[in-house]
């Protein structure tokens, strides 16, 4: 397990004087708290130039909902490239920019029902919120934009200002106006009925707000802090909207592309937005892209009228198109992501029945996050697991006395495989990310059976509620593996072979640096075709004991 073994570096060691911390700006801010320069990537593997192997729970803040170089899309954007078909077009028409289009209608568009104008902004989030309020703007002949407390939505001054997070609103040096923000769903604790301020001044001539072009808002406030809006307050926002002549924009930038479960984080709700923006995983593969969709009705741009060098952004189109066709051609993603969201969600609530009065959780999808009571706790737990043998990185904030450990960053697989989506970027006012490149210590315990062998790694001591093996399968080998009396297992797999559910008798492929979250009690046969490497990760079980073999604890039954 070297590779997943670390020396004590902290923060100040990586920040010594390099060409990053001599040449780059001082407005660096990941790279402060990760101490590794990262070289290569694969799957939900990070690799930095050394070797070392990092587990990626930060996924591209959301821009890598299908990993690091899926090998299809990899493939795909390869093959574009050395055949020499054309990379930069501005917003020319180009068979690849044609092939995205009718693909996301086929796939995304016509199987919801939904019937929008696509536009090609800048190829940000940023970008596309632009286009967005330009647009509402346009189409109602009104400046002002609501928004809603801990809002985010980009860093140029348009998106700024319907943004709420005070520090990156100070960056922009000016007012910023023409925005005024309302209060978020249960921003009162449920004290106050759901937009009672909000229909108020909309109906008093005297309230001084001026008549609204558009609502701007966030399905899940990521950057806010894992905050929820209720599919009921979204359906009340929707007619609120329609009632007082508003465009609604759901600003789907990092909800959507499956984060919640559906492609869209609005279609729970069962709502029609006016205008949607996307942008981080529409592109597939981490390349820059960003879409505005509107209604027909609503798309009255003049020619040119908002443009981007790099709107035609081809390799971006071709990753985007397969990433469809991969993920998107049915629902198991849709369906897995879900599954997976209740699985973390069950988890959270034993851990919050443990300390009732300090922690509770919220979500959706693959997007969950712990609220802790006591925001100082939240730091107070950073600072201990920085400073003990298990070190990670989690990054605490805070917003009104609490903050919140985000848990949801885990990556897609294929949709013949459910996986975890990379998401959604547990960043901003209620978050904490804890990264798996801890210093592992303890004792080796190494088992022989059949075709495979495993060692255990005991992480920060027995005193820790789980435990590791890195487990080898040997090639062209049938096994058959029994996960006795465990809550789950995660299988993080390198070499690729065949994974039989033996329940429901669906085989699945494995493939290199995917994670799968297993259950307890469940039976499956691993048929290799190369050599695998397997991570397993235990968690006890929440009733009874443990199985031991003589040599410990060890949950894995193996027959040849």
């Amino acid at each position: 397990m070297s590779t997943l073994t670390e020396e004590n570096t902290n923060t100040e060691d990586f920040e010594q004087p390099s060409i990053f911390s001599t040449r780059e700006s001082q407005v660096r801010s990941y790279s402060r708290g990760w101490p590794a320069v990262f070289d290569r990537a694969e799957g939900s593997w990070l690799i930095d130039r050394e070797g070392r192997r990092y587990l990626d729970f930060f996924a591209g803040a959301g821009a890598l909902n299908y990993g690091h170089n899926h090998p299809k899309l990899k493939q795909a954007l390869v093959d574009y490239i050395t055949e020499g078909h054309i990379t930069h077009s501005l917003d020319m028409s180009t068979v690849a920019k044609g092939e995205f289009l009718q693909t996301f209608e086929d796939k995304v568009l016509r199987p919801r029902g939904l019937d929008y104008k696509v536009q090609f902004p800048g190829p940000t989030g940023t970008n596309t919120v632009e286009a967005a309020l330009k647009l509402a703007r346009k189409v109602k002949g009104r400046e002002s934009i609501i928004n809603f407390t801990n809002a985010f939505h980009g860093m140029t001054l348009g998106a700024l200002s319907v943004t709420g997070n005070s520090m990156k609103r100070g960056g922009a040096g000016i007012p910023l106006v023409h925005a005024t923000p309302m209060p978020f769903d249960n921003y009162f604790d449920g004290v106050a009925p759901d937009f009672q301020w909000f229909e108020a001044v909309l109906a008093d001539s005297g309230s001084g707000l001026n008549k609204p072009a558009g609502v701007i808002v966030e399905t899940v406030q990521g950057e806010g802090g894992v905050n929820v809006a209720r599919p009921e307050w979204l359906r009340a926002l929707a007619d609120l909207c329609e009632r007082h002549d508003m465009l609604l924009i759901v600003d789907d930038v990092q909800m959507g592309c499956g984060r919640t479960g559906p492609f869209f984080s609005f279609e729970e709700a069962g709502i029609t937005p006016d205008i949607v923006t996307l942008s981080k995983s529409i592109g597939g593969y981490g390349l820059p892209m960003a879409l505005t969709l509107m209604k027909p009705e609503l798309d009255v741009w003049g020619p040119g009228e908002h443009n981007g060098t790099f709107r035609g952004n081809n390799p971006a189109f071709v990753t985007a198109k397969h990433a469809i066709d991969e993920f998107w051609s049915d629902d198991t993603l849709e369906k897995e992501t879900l599954r997976k969201g209740a699985h973390i969600e069950q988890r959270f609530d034993q851990l919050c029945a443990e300390f009732p009065e300090q922690l509770s959780h919220r979500g959706r999808g693959m997007v969950q996050g712990l609220v802790f009571a006591d925001a100082d706790k939240a730091g107070e737990v950073r600072r201990r697991v920085r400073a003990g043998p298990a070190r990670g990185d989690l990054r605490p904030v805070r917003r009104g006395g609490q903050a919140a450990p985000a848990a949801h960053h885990q990556r897609f697989r294929s949709r013949s495989r459910p996986g975890h989506p990379g998401h959604r970027h547990p960043k901003g006012s209620r978050s904490m990310i804890v990264r798996t490149t801890a210093e592992i210590t303890g004792t080796d315990r190494d088992v022989a059976a059949g075709h495979w062998r495993s060692k255990r790694i005991v992480l920060g001591g027995d005193r820790v509620g789980f435990s590791f093996h890195e487990t080898t399968i040997e090639a062209g080998s049938v096994n058959e593996f029994h996960y006795a009396n465990h809550v789950e297992a995660v299988w993080l797999v390198e070499g690729e072979g065949t994974l039989l559910d033996r329940e429901t008798g669906i085989e699945y492929p494995l493939a290199p640096g995917t994670m799968y979250l297993l259950d307890g009690n469940e039976r499956h046969t691993v048929t290799t075709k190369t050599q695998m490497r397997m991570l397993c990760v235990f968690n006890p079980p929440v009733v009874g004991t443990e199985v031991h073999d003589e040599n410990g604890v060890y949950p894995l039954v193996a027959v040849d």
